[in-house]
């Protein structure tokens, strides 16, 4: 069952807020600034960026800012993640931190805590780029408070985002050669919705509370919201996937089923999205993937959304949902307001 994030965390222990960001993100970030916002006492939007070259560090900044800002964010805490030098007294990327320094004093947000860590490995050394005295080593993440928490609600997190993207590893390409042959000759049939409900019944589990109900976060690059990968998956025939790859070409159908995102069914709906982005060809796979985005931001997984846009993007550039989508997670659209658009697009 989809469970919201405890927002417990510790942001005066700068080795535990460390040790806590591979699961807040769902994988460990390499070379990456991430930023954890608070809102009412609570965890608010947890973003995640690129180390940006020089020439875009004030954007950054001030796009990180504004953002924040924009979503009610009350104060927040920094890690940079990467590079080398001497701590403490010479620590990376300072015109960075300076740089976030500005941009969050100009929209009157205190950055409490902004540490620099080489690595999010247990025993290596963070600093504080506040206090030069301010430092210690890493725990172990398996091991820390929030990491055995999340894990006790079944929360799964990657080696590197490499390792979550590959979650999406098409089948072998003869396979898909065979699909697309197929797919072709029944091209001009579209198959109703029934098709996809029929195979929602195959990929069904335990029926899910509403995806959205807990929270109302910025979506970067997070990982708010954690659901075990979907392995295992039920098998379908050759002529399901065919009908399926069809029927998703139809406008109607694929209102039906970004709408199952925001019902009971969501967590099966995601199962089959999954399956079918790894199962159809190119462009085909364009289709399942962006209903994929769809029900993984609507819970607040931003970093498999963007996985799974980047996929149909790659499957079918210029795709027009993919783009949609992909511009809400640059504008930090929440899950609550995407699920107000699409609430309303199926009530027109």
């Amino acid at each position: 069952m989809t469970t919201a994030l405890d927002p417990t965390l510790p942001l005066d222990d700068g080795g535990e807020l460390v040790a806590a960001i591979p699961h807040l993100l769902g994988f460990h970030p390499t070379d990456s600034l991430v930023l954890i916002t608070m809102v009412d006492a609570g965890i608010g939007a947890i973003l995640r960026i690129d180390l940006p070259p020089q020439r875009y560090r004030a954007q950054v900044a001030d796009h990180l800012a504004a953002l924040s800002a924009s979503h009610g964010a009350e104060r927040a805490v920094a890690v940079v993640v990467g590079g080398s030098g001497s701590p403490p007294d010479l620590l990376p990327h300072r015109p960075l931190v300076t740089e976030l320094r500005r941009a969050f004093r100009k929209v009157e947000i205190p950055v409490d805590h902004i540490v620099w860590v080489p690595e999010i490995e247990r025993g290596l050394q963070w600093c504080c780029y506040n206090h030069r005295g301010c430092g210690g080593t890493v725990p172990d993440p398996d091991t820390s408070a929030l990491g055995v928490g999340m894990l006790v609600r079944g929360a799964v997190k990657y080696a590197s985002r490499e390792a979550l993207a590959a979650t999406l590893t098409p089948d072998p390409p003869e396979v898909l050669e065979r699909r697309e042959l197929l797919i072709d000759a029944r091209s001009g049939s579209l198959p109703d919705k029934s098709v996809v409900d029929k195979a929602l019944d195959i990929f069904e589990v335990e029926p899910d509370e509403d995806p959205i109900a807990h929270y109302d976060d910025i979506v970067l690059d997070m990982y708010h919201v954690h659901a075990p990968p979907a392995t295992d998956l039920p098998q379908l025939d050759e002529d399901t996937l065919v009908d399926l790859a069809t029927a998703l070409y139809d406008t109607e159908t694929r209102g039906h089923c970004q709408l199952i995102a925001v019902t009971p069914r969501a967590a099966a709906g995601e199962r089959l999205w999954t399956y079918l982005t790894r199962a159809l060809p190119a462009p085909d796979r364009a289709e399942p993937a962006c209903l994929l985005a769809v029900s993984a931001y609507l819970r607040g997984n931003g970093s498999l959304a963007r996985v799974a846009l980047d996929v149909a993007l790659q499957a079918c550039p210029g795709h027009t949902l993919a783009g949609l989508l992909t511009a809400a997670l640059d504008g930090a659209m929440t899950p609550l307001e995407l699920r107000n658009i699409l609430l309303k697009a199926g009530d027109a």
